[in-house]
């Protein structure tokens, strides 16, 4: 089971996580939320930059002369973290270290090394000793195998050998928070992902990248796209209930018509991506790239960075049942959130999901209420409330939900100043008697 330790980075003083199919991060603003989600996603993507490395490597470079791949793969992701963090490395914590488990034996580490007869600092990114021979090994066997048997080696089937050798067979997707701007920019993104390096954070490049990737599948919609993954057979149920919680999120479905992107809404008119809500710019792109791995079956582990913004509470719920629907499914998401609707509704998922162990007129019962497609599996469940640099485990473990005091106590500050308010009302009109 992969882990992740995280030491003297950012906000984050201490931290140690190990993954679950589906994971919460709630606290204030700044806290580390985001460093967290980062993190994970820098190390979850390690295996794709290993792929890259090959490709630059294969198939007539392997016979010359080149230094190891892992050698090249080091200063990858040296520089890989000082993008996706915004650091540089003089600004770095003293004492800050990483290390990400993918198994027991493989693992890495990144971690700043200062001198001890100078003020230099060093970024040193390092690979456990087995996880090192593993890609070596599997690097000379590509190298042997290269003028027989390489031309029959499609890219996926190398893919396919590193999601053993990391133990994820997950492909990873960060939706970083601002989404509604870059939907805004919706007809720039192909141009800027030309550029290359325009200076945005590495998770936000990626975001950019993905939505490039695959917004010429959307030409028809989502429903055009369901009907290609069918294949004329019958429609999943799953991805029935996905368009039907998409439209209640977007008040409309997704379409691009006459080269422009529009939400045709419930009441047949449209309004283009760039003049719509809000809350719909922010959650388009999230939905869309959830339906997209839902019906192209590959799984995704997703990393989302407050899925609520800029969304009515009734939107915030729906969008959460469409992630646990998508979850349930394969796939695999990391949640960061400050909303109490947000951990409310998780909270009814996976109280309901206690009802599969009752007799079968309450499970039926429970299922009109909330449907079964989206209850949520305790044991694969795990939420953390970050605060002052550490985590905190906030699941009740007697009732298997999060805690009602985490949930409760975003909205204590607000009432408890009315409190104050109406008591101090209170107190005056009893002195004026």
């Amino acid at each position: 089971m992969h882990r992740l330790i995280i030491h003297n980075l950012g906000p984050i003083d201490e931290c140690e996580i190990t993954c679950r199919p589906f994971m919460v991060l709630t606290g204030e603003q700044a806290s580390g939320k985001s460093t967290i989600a980062k993190a994970l996603y820098y190390f979850r993507t390690v295996k794709d930059d290993v792929f890259e490395e090959f490709l630059t490597k294969l198939p007539a470079n392997l016979k010359q002369e080149n230094k190891p791949l892992i050698k090249d793969l080091r200063e990858t992701l040296r520089r890989k973290f000082l993008r996706t963090f915004g650091y540089s490395v003089r600004e770095l914590r003293k004492g800050m270290r990483l290390r990400y488990f993918y198994t027991q034996e493989y693992s890495i580490t990144v971690r700043l090394i200062v001198s001890k007869t100078s003020d230099r600092k060093i970024l040193n990114v390092e690979l456990s000793k087995p996880l090192t021979e593993a890609i070596a090994e599997y690097e000379k066997r590509i190298a042997f195998e290269t003028e027989k048997l390489l031309i029959k080696k499609t890219f996926a089937s190398i893919m396919s050998d590193l999601n053993q050798i990391f133990d994820d067979e997950h492909n990873t997707v960060y939706l970083p928070s601002g989404r509604s701007m870059l939907s805004f920019m919706s007809s720039y993104i192909r141009p800027l992902n030309i550029q290359g390096d325009i200076g945005l954070d590495y998770c936000t490049q990626k975001y950019i990248e993905d939505i490039s990737n695959i917004r010429h599948e959307l030409n028809g919609g989502l429903d055009g796209l369901m009907d290609y993954y069918s294949k004329g057979s019958n429609i999943p149920k799953s991805w029935l209930k996905a368009l039907e919680l998409i439209e209640k999120v977007l008040c409309g479905t997704y379409r691009i018509e006459n080269g422009e992107e529009r939400i045709i809404l419930n009441d047949g008119n449209y309004v283009r991506i760039n003049f719509a809500s809000s809350g719909q710019q922010d959650a388009l792109w999230i939905t869309n790239l959830l339906f997209y791995y839902l019906v192209s079956l590959r799984p995704t582990m997703f990393i989302i960075e407050e899925p609520e913004s800029h969304l009515f509470p009734s939107s915030q719920k729906h969008i959460m049942e469409l992630v646990s629907l998508v979850c349930n499914h394969g796939h695999s998401v990391l949640v960061t959130t400050h909303s109490p609707y947000v951990l409310g509704t998780l909270n009814n998922l996976l109280y309901a999901s206690s009802f599969r162990r009752s007799d079968k007129d309450k499970r039926e019962k429970a299922s009109k209420i909330i449907p079964a497609s989206l209850w949520l599996d305790y044991d694969k469940f795990q939420a953390w409330f970050v605060k002052k640099g550490k985590i905190e485990d906030c699941m009740d473990c007697e009732l298997k939900q999060i805690r009602n005091e985490v949930i409760d106590g975003i909205s204590d500050v607000i009432n408890d100043d009315y409190d104050k308010l109406f008591d101090m009302n209170n107190q005056e009109e009893d002195n004026a008697d």
